[in-house]
């Protein structure tokens, strides 16, 4: 397999974010302010919990670290740095393994940290993918885990679509399109 398709196949691991969460019960008068707050006003005039649309590109670099075949399936362990830029600002640094099965379709998982802002906010969170397809289209979902965020991305939430095809025979760049928001 080569480089190209495993990145087109990574690319197509991002395809679809999905971030499921659920969000804090609201803050009594007394409990201190959320210091999100201004900003979650500035983004999209929201409060805590609200919907934030989002939308953007990313370019991703791929490295295939490892590759074994079994039973007519290829399985390719990888390393990647993905690049985010528009309404969420920052870098993704992780590792996956893909799966190519003998009729050509596809499976991949990868876990790494997006580090980053949203508007004013920053920090960072573990996003895991889960992906499959063919080399030609893939789609999966991205799940953030709130127990991991830190800084301003501590509960960060949301669903986010990504497409994109690949550039290079290690590169790809897409676009993102969605909402999050925040407890």
């Amino acid at each position: 397999m080569s480089a190209s398709s495993i990145i087109a196949v990574r690319l197509a691991g991002v395809v679809l974010l999905s971030l499921a969460l659920a969000c804090e019960p609201e803050r009594s008068p007394t409990a201190p302010a959320d210091p999100r707050a201004s900003t979650l006003q500035d983004l999209a005039d929201a409060q805590p919990g609200t919907p934030i649309p989002i939308a953007g590109t990313f370019n991703l670099t791929f490295q295939p670290t490892a590759a074994q075949q079994a039973d007519g399936n290829t399985f390719i362990d990888f390393s990647f740095h993905e690049e985010l830029s528009g309404s969420v600002s920052g870098t993704r640094d992780g590792t996956g393994t893909l799966t190519i099965h003998p009729d050509g379709t596809l499976n991949v998982t990868d876990t790494g940290f997006l580090t980053g802002t949203l508007g004013a906010v920053s920090g960072s969170v573990n996003a895991e993918v889960w992906a499959v397809g063919t080399l030609a289209s893939i789609a999966g979902s991205v799940t953030i885990y709130p127990a991991t965020g830190t800084g301003g991305f501590a509960g960060l939430q949301g669903v986010v679509k990504v497409t994109g095809a690949a550039t290079g025979p290690t590169t790809l760049t897409g676009s993102y399109e969605g909402q999050v928001h925040f407890p």
